[in-house]
């Protein structure tokens, strides 16, 4: 019965033992070193039996066959030294160093005995050496190099067989020299590639404890000013209260605007699609978008008009152009930022000057890296995740264009697009004019499509109070009825989309209203499927002042 109960409670202990010998195996790379010499070595001896080949020692007056004496020392050596490494693991540099001594010795040992014979010994050689390189790195790589050359000079130098064939011996060097030399170059590169891993491993967490605080910010001033709005009675304050949630419900959404852009980028899917475009329509649009920025930051924000008609992507210029202005705005405050064009040749480039602090030279080579931010006084409490200029750079190599930064500390910065193709010109148009005030807005018919009820509810109201005269709707009706302006999703509840409302897309055609599609999907897809169709296009979320900006363009143009 007593043994009985010491075999059963021996029984997690066996499975613990082999649980614990799996993984060392798996995981630990000097072990598993050690354990891979017994099969090796046991090919290797089976080999030298059947090849024939022959020796004698004289071991305490016997004669003792080498084939036989040399492996029972080797696999002695190496259980005991499989042992050491179970016991006591980790990195023992000596303990290491010793292992390649039994190895190479062993190699070169059957070389030197079975000469011609036991060449095939030599891939053991070389596999002995790119392992030591692959398990623990270059620099045990070099060593294992110095050992394999050592080993092999020693076999052609005390061999005859060797000294008789050099093209045999030269080749040997060679691949010695090579085989590992080429692991070598491929191991430098992989290291390189794990420490910008690693950089960039270290610097998203940065930037994710940094987003936690950026996003996290404008939701709790959004939720204080709220409840401070539902005491005010004062008009003024109640107006100045709702400036600051804007503000803060902005700084939010641009964030969230960088991920979405960020993520599309990533997934590998985006192709850049040419078209003419004219340049100050790309100026109007990303003009609109950072007036508000520019405002509350007390910069002059100037763009110089362009007739010029460019091919490219619309879309990866506008968010080229939006990144690197808002950044420009950002680092300026109560500055200038200036945007232009400027022809050479059939080439165009867009240069954007602003007069912020600049970026020290030892910044520069890393300004565009992801989450890369720049730490000093002066960026410390500048929100934003470090992705604006990334996105830019990966945008420029996607449509074939160049961006080039040059900033001088204390004068500003000034970054470039270059490479865009000019088709031609246009006739120029002055930019509108931005007015904050709705009062042009009043009694535009507007007919508002959008599946979530807060969102419609919400838009309704606000264009309502700007004068407009609103039809809601969740999902486009069959036909639109009479409109100045339409203002859609793009996919709805139903998993129907804007383009398949073909009837309802032709009549607002016919009596020429002008389409406003907002969306959160790739606006490159919904461009797509309304390729057709003549209309407006914003990404989610739309700030009011953006919206009433696009409204009043859509205005113009339906009265020009």
């Amino acid at each position: 019965m007593a043994s009985i109960t010491r075999s059963v409670q021996s029984e997690p202990a066996v499975r613990q033992t082999r649980g614990r010998v799996l993984h060392r195996f798996l995981d630990d790379a000097e072990f598993n070193q050690s354990i891979v010499r017994f099969p090796v070595g046991m090919v290797v001896t089976i080999y030298g039996f059947l090849a024939g080949v022959s020796g004698f020692v004289d071991v305490f007056g016997q004669r003792v066959s080498l084939p036989v004496l040399a492996p029972i020392l080797y696999f002695l050596i190496a259980i005991g030294f499989s042992i050491v490494v179970f016991r006591w693991p980790g990195h023992f540099r000596l303990r290491r160093f010793f292992a390649m001594v039994i190895d190479y010795f062993a190699c070169g040992f059957f070389l030197f005995l079975g000469s011609g014979t036991m060449a095939p010994v030599f891939a053991t050689l070389v596999w002995v050496t790119v392992g030591n390189g692959l398990r623990f790195g270059r620099g045990y790589l070099m060593l294992a190099i110095c050992f394999a050359l050592f080993t092999a000079a020693c076999v052609v130098g005390f061999n005859p067989y060797w000294r008789a064939n050099p093209h045999l011996s030269v080749s040997f060097l060679l691949t010695i020299l090579l085989v590992p030399g080429y692991a070598f170059a491929l191991l430098s590169r992989a290291s390189k590639a794990e420490g910008t891993a690693q950089r960039a491993n270290a610097e998203k967490s940065s930037f994710l404890a940094q987003a936690s605080h950026d996003l996290r910010q404008p939701v709790q001033t959004i939720g204080l000013l709220s409840a401070q709005l539902s005491s005010e009675k004062s008009h003024s304050d109640i107006a100045d209260i709702a400036v600051k949630i804007e503000r803060a419900a902005h700084s939010a959404s641009t964030m969230i605007q960088t991920f979405l852009d960020m993520s599309i980028i990533e997934s590998g899917t985006l192709a850049a699609r040419a078209a003419p475009v004219r340049m100050g329509d790309i100026f109007d649009d990303v003009r609109r978008q950072n007036y508000a920025d520019a405002g509350w930051s007390n910069v002059n924000l100037r763009f110089v008009n362009s007739d010029l008609v460019i091919m490219t992507d619309p879309v990866f210029l506008s968010t080229m152009l939006q990144n690197i202005v808002a950044n420009a705005i950002k680092f300026s405050p109560g500055g200038r930022v200036l945007v232009g064009c400027r022809l050479k040749g059939h080439c165009a480039s867009v240069y954007i000057f602003d007069t912020g602090s600049g970026i020290a030279p030892e910044h520069l080579d890393r300004i565009g890296e992801a989450f890369f931010r720049i730490q000093s006084d002066d960026t410390l409490m500048v929100p934003g995740a470090g992705l604006g200029l990334s996105i830019v750079k990966r945008l420029a190599q996607l449509g074939g264009h160049d961006v080039e930064i040059a900033s001088v500390m204390g004068k500003g910065t000034t970054v470039s697009i270059k490479g865009l193709a000019v088709t031609g010109r246009a006739s120029a148009t002055i930019l509108p004019k931005i007015d904050p005030a709705p009062a042009q807005l009043r009694g535009m018919r507007v007919i508002l499509i959008e599946d979530d009820d807060a969102t419609l509810q919400a838009a309704a109201g606000l264009l309502a109070n700007w004068g407009c005269v609103v039809e809601a709707y969740t999902k486009p009706p069959a036909t639109a009825g009479e409109c100045d302006i339409v203002i859609s999703d793009f996919v709805f509840a139903d998993a129907t989309t804007l383009a398949s409302y073909k009837a309802f897309l032709a009549s607002v055609e016919a009596q020429r209203a002008s389409l406003i599609v907002i969306t959160g999907n790739d606006l490159v897809d919904v461009q797509r499927s309304l390729k057709r169709t003549t209309a407006l296009f914003a990404a989610k979320p739309v700030r009011p002042a953006e919206l009433r900006s696009i409204l009043m363009s859509a205005k113009l143009a339906r009265s020009a």
